[in-house]
């Protein structure tokens, strides 16, 4: 395989380099350098019609599946070059807006982690899962969430965080999720927390 240069930090890009991108122009962009734009250009999952072949089918087929739109990926080299100076700006913005945490999560669904039982059935873990997006800073595998309430702070310790793996909904363990990419933090506890709302994030407590 040919070797492949980030044609935004010039670096060589590592085969395992998972989230390297290919612009439109066919220029690669590192997953260090992507890293530095998605706050402003997050991929999303969405829904769409895909043709399934196989041997025990007379015809192909159609059906259904999960799709992750990237809007890097339609930019040339000087797109990028702008997007991310447009995510430094931006970046600075929410600092300004958000505070002082580690990093800031929002919310798009709250639900208790139900799994399948090897005879058959489904049970529920005392685990919760709290799906949604970094909008400012990795959010880490370990430290304490905080949703603001008019009680009072709601607090939550991170049991771990998982991000999607490959091009489906499925997510797996990971050290952090990145900033600006979708991913699950998992807690113990059934918190009040809902979605839309906007999560805290502070590394090994709240300081």
């Amino acid at each position: 395989m040919q070797d492949r240069i980030c044609s935004f930090c010039g670096a060589q890009i590592n085969k395992d380099d998972k989230g390297t991108v290919m612009l439109a122009d066919g220029s690669f962009v590192c997953g260090s350098c992507a890293g530095l734009a998605r706050i402003a250009f997050p991929r999303s999952i969405t829904w769409a019609q895909v043709t399934v072949s196989s041997k025990f089918l007379d015809a192909a087929d159609s059906d259904e599946d999960y799709l992750w739109i990237d809007p890097l990926e339609s930019m040339d080299k000087a797109g990028f070059a702008e997007a991310a100076r447009k995510a430094e700006g931006l970046r600075a913005e929410r600092r300004a807006s958000l505070g002082p945490a580690d990093a800031y999560f929002r919310v798009y669904e709250f639900s208790r982690i139900v799994e399948s039982r090897a005879k058959g059935g489904v049970y529920a873990k005392d685990e919760y899962f709290i799906r949604g997006i970094s909008l400012l800073g990795e959010v880490p595998c370990e430290g304490v969430l905080t949703a603001s309430r008019r009680e009072g702070p709601a607090n939550a310790a991170i049991k771990r965080v998982e991000i999607p793996m490959g091009d489906g909904p499925v997510t797996s363990k990971a050290e952090a999720i990145p900033e600006g990419c979708e991913g699950r933090i998992i807690v113990s506890c059934d918190a009040p927390i809902y979605p839309g709302d906007v999560l805290a994030i502070y590394r090994g407590g709240k300081s």
